[in-house]
């Protein structure tokens, strides 16, 4: 619960640093979600209403269309990326500040009960992964909720039984997610502490290197370092693994449902229900469901 309130307290001011930017953000988002639902309906078009009919007119419309959105909604990306960025580098040299000046407020008996190697880790690599998560949660899961509600709307008005059949495949591979993620969150805690002492241990080998030199310590230190540097591979390689099974599902999914859809709408087809190019318009919303769904569970 402590843990979400600094969550929200943390999002909150990077909303409040940034609040022009942001809402010019979320506006294209809202620009590109709509450009991107129209586009389906271009491809059932082309497919049902043009294709072998031999409108031609009516082709180089549909496929002009298509093709001005597809370029507006690249530029639009461009300019997201470019104001993301901004956001991003904004805040983030704001919160280097604070951490500074709070470091600087520390009395002498933190600094002896902390190592040099842990505090580095944390303005460096912890700070890129706040930075990074501030900027990229808050605008991933505001146009993966857009998109999915969209989407969502537009199934249904599609095919309601189908969309069942996609919404339950959805279902059982997101339980499939959810443990996965517990374990995948566990794996990485390891690797960051296993990260730390490694970091520690490169800062006391340079800081001492004469002493080890005289001393013949070195080698000690080092045979050290190569057993810590071993069990960091290994806890490295075990969350690879358990991050690619989390890959691997979604491409499952999408497998399934690709799969699901070709079955139920070509059964539908064959007794006058759905058209190719309802079959494709659907597969296409289908995507835009299903990628926003991943994108929340990560």
């Amino acid at each position: 619960m402590n843990g979400n309130k600094s969550l929200y307290r943390y999002l909150g001011k990077l909303f409040q640093k940034n609040r022009k930017k942001t809402l010019a953000y979320l506006e294209i988002i809202l620009a590109v979600t709509l450009c991107e639902m129209l586009l389906p309906l271009l491809t059932r078009d082309i497919l049902d209403k043009v294709i072998g009919k031999g409108d031609m007119k009516q082709l180089l419309f549909l496929t002009a269309m298509m093709m001005g959105l597809t370029l507006f909604i690249a530029a639009m990306n461009l300019g997201m990326t470019a104001l993301k960025s901004s956001i991003r580098k904004s805040y983030s040299a704001n919160l280097k500040v604070r951490l500074l000046r709070r470091l600087s407020r520390f009395d002498g008996a933190f600094f002896s009960n902390q190592h040099t190697g842990d505090l580095f880790k944390t303005l460096d690599h912890d700070l890129y992964v706040v930075e990074s998560f501030g900027v990229d949660s808050v605008i991933s899961v505001g146009m993966a909720g857009v998109k999915a509600a969209a989407a969502l709307v537009i199934l249904f008005g599609m095919n309601a039984p189908l969309l069942a059949v996609v919404l339950g495949i959805q279902g059982i591979m997101a339980l499939i997610q959810k443990k996965v993620n517990e374990k995948s969150s566990k794996s990485i805690q390891e690797v960051r502490a296993v990260a730390g002492n490694l970091a520690n241990q490169n800062e006391a080998y340079l800081s001492n290197l004469m002493n080890l030199v005289l001393t013949n310590g070195k080698e000690t230190l080092l045979n050290q370092y190569i057993k810590n540097e071993r069990a960091y591979a290994k806890k490295c390689v075990r969350t690879d693994c358990i991050l690619g099974v989390s890959q691997t599902s979604f491409q499952i999914l999408a497998r399934l449902v690709t799969a699901a859809t070709f079955l139920i709408g070509g059964l539908q087809g064959a007794a006058g229900g759905m058209t190719v190019g309802e079959i494709m318009a659907f597969m296409e919303y289908t995507a835009f469901l299903i990628g926003p769904v991943r994108s929340v569970i990560s």
